[in-house]
């Protein structure tokens, strides 16, 4: 067994021997999603259609650019905004590039056709979606590189804060591209539904977890929800909804809800379970159908409305709790047509006003959010195009239609964006099981100055605990460890507009020291990696516990291996108590003592785009045979293992994994 170093295992055991905390790890200067006021398809990563500018008022035209000849019948996809308020489409067979007053800068004819959305990264690069993969041009519209999928893409990608590119294709793959153009894995949905295609784009979570909604009436979709690991491709769970006809693209909550359409059904999905559990949904029983086949996804407003159209040309604003708070007829004298004016994917102003195209009625409407009243409405010159429109910092809505344009519609305002709050839920803590814990979310805080609303909630507690907060909605919530273990605890603030990115800390709550292990994985196949974290905590607030730390793999041969403190892992004899070799001997541990520190565990060394949660070391498999195995770490009086009468302090950690050679 091969033991591999991780990037900061040399100051870890530093710290674990002369108790000096670390400071934060750095972050990778990878490609992001560029700070614009609209960088890729629906504003974000997680799809909520919000922009924090104000969009037009009035319905005025500002400009319209022909790009395609009307008689081509092709559709102008969705635009992407660069920093410089470039604006970026693809429409037919071209990628263009127009400056803010309409002029094209540049135009890339390509031989993959239907050249489809697009996206812009911090570090200028833009990726355009075309016919059968994907290609990245640098500002100027200079080819960087080119990637072929084994089929058909018809909308535009999604990055990651990693700077991934994600793209679904015809050949039921989704593929995850480094930003230089590399493969760095891809997820074949075929293994789940036989003659599946990917059509819609993917969401991020604020995990970096990756969510799939894989439907589309014009291939093989399929009935299914993917939750995927960002960092390898690997299926964390799969929903299926067994009323649905196909998925679309899932809007990703602050809180983490997954709102996704099912046609014919809206759902909201909590995520935090395996599988994930239906809050709700909406059913042709209780409401109108709410949601077209499959073609458009929700918008979610910051005071937690979500917006949708049906196939019938009905706009829809539903609450958090899945009742219909209003709704709008849009289709209003198109008579019996068969789409009855389509509404498209919607956007979301700043100040809440909804903007949404009808592709039956030619139309862009603007809504009143209070009562679903039409405020405007701009009439095209042909269907607008399904995907959704976007909002620059002047206030002005681009939108494109079937008739060849892209339209600008506004007149110029300059403004500032209303900024998102930063959430702080404070250190990590230990705590004496059955006592008191008060959470500081203090630190929070508002580039903009905004009074912020503060929602505390447990993420996960050790079992049968029935902990609560005294009250979630405070700065200073409470509650009580009842039981002993970990509580993992997540802070999302709100400025009124806006709310954060959630922010999570953990309490660990023990009678006596204790060391936790776990693994990056469940399961693991060759040539995969054994990453093993480790936590290590006591509670006592005023004594100090010396401690031999132990870490150790178990084979399912009933080998055992040591880590040392030369970092080998050496194969131990059961017989013999003194070839248990432990980490570190003699280890005080001061009092409220814990490792990793937050900071530590808010650390990036690898730039995964995932925190390295205190991971202390990864081993090899290669060569080993298949089985279970399992990882273990336990605390033991200095001496006391080696002398064949191991006093152990707290309990020992086990963490069980199954590998498979072949």
């Amino acid at each position: 067994m091969v033991l591999i170093m991780t990037k900061r295992i040399f100051f870890i055991l530093i710290f674990l021997i002369s108790l000096i905390f670390l400071p934060s790890g750095y972050q990778g200067l990878f490609s992001q999603p560029a700070q614009t006021p609209w960088p890729m398809f629906d504003g974000s990563a997680r799809h909520t259609g919000y922009s924090p500018y104000l969009g037009p008022q009035k319905n005025t035209l500002k400009w319209k650019t022909q790009l395609i000849p009307s008689s081509q019948g092709q559709m102008v996809h969705s635009p992407s905004l660069g920093a410089d308020g470039t604006i970026y489409i693809g429409a037919s067979i071209a990628a263009y590039a127009l400056d803010p007053n309409g002029n094209i800068k540049w135009s890339k004819g390509l031989d993959m056709k239907s050249v489809a959305g697009s996206v812009v990264s911090s570090d200028g690069t833009i990726y355009f979606t075309a016919n059968n993969g994907v290609v990245a041009y640098d500002t100027s519209g200079n080819e960087k590189w080119t990637y072929k999928t084994g089929g058909m893409t018809l909308f535009g990608p999604t990055i990651g804060s990693d700077g991934t590119i994600y793209q679904g294709s015809w050949d039921g793959y989704l593929y995850a591209l480094n930003p230089d153009g590399t493969l760095k894995w891809k997820f074949n949905t075929r293994d789940y539904t036989p003659g599946a295609c990917v059509s819609y784009p993917a969401s991020i979570g604020p995990d970096n977890t990756i969510y799939l909604g894989n439907g589309d009436a014009h291939c093989g979709g399929d009935r299914n929800l993917y939750a995927i690991n960002g960092s390898d491709g690997s299926l964390k769970w799969k929903y299926s909804s067994s009323s649905a006809l196909r998925l679309g693209t899932p809007a990703i909550g602050p809180d983490g809800t997954i709102y996704v359409s099912a046609s014919p059904d809206l759902l909201a999905l909590n995520p935090s379970t395996n599988p994930p559990t239906l809050k709700w949904k909406l059913t042709p029983q209780s409401t109108p159908i709410p949601v077209d086949a499959g073609i458009i996804g929700p918008a979610l407003s910051p005071d937690g409305s979500i917006y949708i159209g049906n196939s019938q040309g009905i706009f829809y604003c539903i609450g958090t709790s899945g009742t219909v708070k209003w709704k709008a007829d849009l289709a209003t004298g198109l008579g019996p047509t068969a789409d009855k004016g389509i509404p498209t994917w919607p956007i979301i102003g700043k100040d809440g006003t909804i903007y949404v195209g009808s592709v039956e009625a030619h139309k862009v409407f603007a809504i009143n959010p209070t009562n679903g009243a039409v405020k405007w409405s701009y009439t095209a010159g042909g269907e607008i195009s399904e995907a959704a429109p976007a909002i620059d910092s002047n206030g002005i809505l681009y939108v494109g239609s079937e008739d060849g344009y892209l339209y600008a519609i506004g007149e110029d305002n300059p403004q500032s964006a209303n900024n998102s709050p930063t959430s702080n839920a404070g250190a990590d803590q230990v705590v004496t099981t059955g006592s008191s814990v008060t959470l500081d979310g203090s630190k929070s805080s508002d580039p903009d100055g905004d009074k912020l609303s503060y929602s505390w909630s447990f993420i996960s507690r050790p079992s049968g605990s029935t902990a609560s907060f005294s009250n979630n909605t405070v700065v200073n919530p409470s509650f009580t460890a009842d039981k002993e273990g970990i509580y993992v605890i997540q802070l999302i603030v709100n400025d009124g507009s806006l709310s954060s990115s959630p922010d999570n800390l953990v309490i660990n709550a023990a009678s006596n020291a204790a060391v936790y292990i776990s693994t990056d994985k469940s399961n693991y196949l060759k040539d995969d990696t054994l990453g093993l974290q480790v936590r290590v905590i006591n509670p006592s607030k005023s004594s100090t516990v010396a401690v031999d730390a132990f870490i150790g793999i178990g084979l399912p041969d009933g080998r055992i291996f040591f880590l040392g403190p030369s970092l080998n892992l050496k194969e131990a004899d059961p017989s013999s108590p003194r070839s248990f070799i432990p980490l570190v001997s003699n280890l005080n541990l001061p009092p409220s003592f814990i490792f990793p520190t937050e900071k530590e565990s808010d650390a990036d060394t690898n730039n995964d785009g995932i925190n390295d949660s205190y991971r202390l070391f990864n081993a090899s498999l290669a060569g080993f045979p298949s089985g279970n195995y399992y990882a273990f770490a336990a605390l033991a009086e200095p001496g006391s293992v080696q002398a064949g009468s191991p006093k152990i302090v707290g309990d020992i950690s086990i963490s069980y994994v199954t590998y498979s050679a072949q």
